[in-house]
């Protein structure tokens, strides 16, 4: 036997030995994952209203997928989602926490009928949380379908660890007490829309028997107005928004608020309880003096 056959036997042997590996850790890894995901709907009481088809563990990826879900009545009576497939890519839950510090999720295809219309779109999260600043990071949440697309971040400044590791439910007063202490440095929010407005202008004029033109003729000259009379510079830039996406049937807006000096959640609770019968130039000159904000437009990307 020479060399070459050899090396060409150990080398078949190890694919033999390491595809089997795989498999039987993916094997052990679904049933690990189908065992946890039922445990918590049964402790939760969601068997019968969460239904889930197929469940999926790559060893290599550490990528978990969860194929069909089913979700009725929850959380409100009525609610009807179908779900294609929920793929956890990232996922970190160290020993003392009831809440994992990393997280990252792809959900495909949900379909959502709500109010009476059915909704399609795809969900994306990635968040993480820094043990050693105390900054939770939402990294990314987004949904978005081919028509529009919503994304959220924000920073979470003195962010304590307990609040990832203790029960709200059995330590309720430590857990409000916690959350008021948080700081929101930074919060961006963008809109993107192709084609979502242009659908939802035409499905009006068509119950109004109009011409989705001339009414996109109106809300333009309706809003144009509302700007000229409108006192708030930030109101000014959002109508100004809006006005780009009706005339050029699509656009993006994004509104990035950062902080100016620190202001935790207590203190701004309390003061937009006290802001609720201003009006919106008072609250955005209140809020001016702990945040700053910056409102773009343009093509959607």
């Amino acid at each position: 036997m020479n060399k070459k056959t050899i090396i060409g036997l150990v080398l078949s042997v190890l694919l033999v030995i390491l595809g089997g590996g795989y498999l039987i850790a993916a094997y052990v890894g679904t049933q690990s994952i189908k065992e946890q995901v039922q445990q918590y709907l049964k402790e939760n009481n969601l068997q019968e209203n969460v239904k889930i088809k197929g469940y999926s563990y790559n060893p290599l990826t550490g990528k978990v997928s969860l194929d069909g879900i089913s979700i009725r009545g929850f959380p409100q009576p009525g609610t009807v989602i179908d779900i294609d497939r929920f793929e956890i890519t990232e996922y970190s839950l160290p020993e003392g926490f009831r809440v994992p510090i990393r997280f990252e999720a792809y959900a495909y295809g949900i379909d959502a009928f709500i109010d009476g219309k059915n909704f399609r779109y795809d969900f994306y999260q990635k968040m993480w949380y820094d043990t050693e600043k105390n900054v939770f990071n939402i990294e990314k949440v987004q949904i978005k379908n081919q028509k529009l697309e919503v994304e959220f971040s924000a920073v979470l400044e003195k962010f304590r660890p307990e609040l990832l590791k203790i029960d709200p439910q059995e330590k309720q007063t430590e857990y409000i007490e916690y959350l008021t202490e948080i700081f929101p440095s930074e919060v961006v929010v963008s809109y993107t829309d192709r084609g979502f407005t242009e659908e939802i202008i035409k499905e009006v004029a068509q119950r109004q028997k109009a011409r989705p033109e001339k009414l996109k003729e109106i809300l333009i000259s309706e809003l144009k107005t509302y700007r000229e009379k409108s006192q708030d510079a930030y109101m000014k830039k959002l109508v100004e928004g809006a006005v780009y996406i009706l005339e050029n049937g699509g656009g993006r807006i994004t509104i990035n608020i950062k902080a100016t000096q620190e202001i935790t959640v207590d203190r701004l609770v309390l003061a937009f309880m006290f802001m609720g019968s201003l009006p919106v130039s008072d609250i955005i000159s209140v809020l001016d003096d702990y945040y700053k904000a910056e409102i773009t437009y343009g093509r959607a990307i």
